[in-house]
């Protein structure tokens, strides 16, 4: 495929090896600005041509190691930037072709999708906290998350038939799920639920190295990567999405969830599965759930003091 720079690219190579004072012609176009939002198409070229990537054998491409890395640097692009989309690629042996949409980000938002405080609580009304003392929320590990509505109003769609059928609430909180990874590139999103009133999810937070910086880039020496905990991942997700859900619903400002959440720290593979196999079968459970306000469990007499269903806790092994 013909470029427009084709007939300089003679000069441009020799002037490679030149003094600074002979610096190669950009070939970016003047006084654009490349961080704005657009659809890109880029070609990347090997040095000297060499054909590093692989063959091309009866009109397909076969890569070598070589060209699987640089196909594997690019699909891991938006794990680094979240900010981008992909589109078409190929490698071939000695370049690659490929579209990434930059997108629009929001000025008024900050890192990930962290709240900016609104308020400052006083000593006196500080809630007793839930999680686990000492324990650093911030390192690697996967957790179990549960999160209930304010006074478990039942916002989000309904059960019918053992199904759960989310109405345009219960979209939101499961989009602002689906999207938490774009914000906060070091987790993993498991198996995951919206119920009626409440959310269950795994999340896993990924060991982030001290000496990568931000995307790809080289990190400053006198800076370390940023840690995003538990806490504020789950603080941005019900922040978000309260937002969302009260603007569908006009009516702004009304909290959505309970103040608190529940987790559980996950520390082997039997009770990752179990955990699983609970989220996947809160739906056809409904009837008995202890956050359900019209069911089984709170019109059954409680034994000990406690209903039998509070127990149940299988993943606790």
């Amino acid at each position: 495929m013909a470029h427009d720079s084709d007939t300089d690219r003679g000069p441009m190579v020799g002037a490679i090896h030149e003094s600074p004072l002979h610096r190669r012609r950009s070939i970016r176009l003047q006084g654009y600005d490349y961080s704005q939002a657009g659809a890109y198409c880029v070609t990347v070229v090997t040095r000297d041509r060499a054909c590093l990537f692989g063959d091309v054998v009866d009109g397909e491409m076969r890569l070598n190691p070589c060209g699987r890395i640089v196909q594997a640097t690019w699909n891991g692009l938006p794990r680094h930037y979240p900010a981008i989309v992909l589109d078409e690629f190929v490698v071939m042996p000695n370049h690659i072709h490929g579209i990434i949409t930059l997108m629009d980000v929001p000025q008024n938002v900050g890192a990930g999708l962290k709240p900016a405080p609104t308020e400052r609580r006083t000593a006196l009304h500080r809630r007793r906290s839930i999680r686990l003392p000492g324990y650093d929320y911030s390192q690697a590990g996967v957790y179990f998350i549960t999160i209930v509505t304010q006074d478990r109003a039942c916002l989000f769609g309904d059960v019918v038939d053992g199904e759960m059928r989310p109405n345009p609430c219960g979209r939101i909180v499961q989009a602002t799920w689906n999207g938490l990874p774009r914000h906060y590139p070091a987790i993993v999103l498991d198996e995951f639920v919206v119920m009626p009133n409440h959310i269950h999810g795994i999340i896993t937070l990924m060991d982030v190295p001290q000496n990568v910086g931000a995307g790809l880039k080289p990190a400053p020496t006198d800076t370390t990567a940023k840690r995003h905990g538990l806490p504020e991942i789950i603080r941005a997700l019900k922040t978000f999405s309260a937002r969302r859900a009260n603007a569908l619903r006009g009516t702004s400002g009304t909290p959505l969830w309970q103040r608190n959440y529940y987790e559980h720290i996950i520390r082997n593979e039997e009770s990752l599965n179990r955990i699983r196999e609970y989220i996947v079968n809160n739906p056809i459970q409904w009837d008995l759930d202890r956050e359900n306000p019209v069911g089984a469990i709170h019109e059954s007499p409680l034994q000990n003091g406690k209903s039998p269903l509070q127990n149940e806790e299988p993943w606790r092994i």
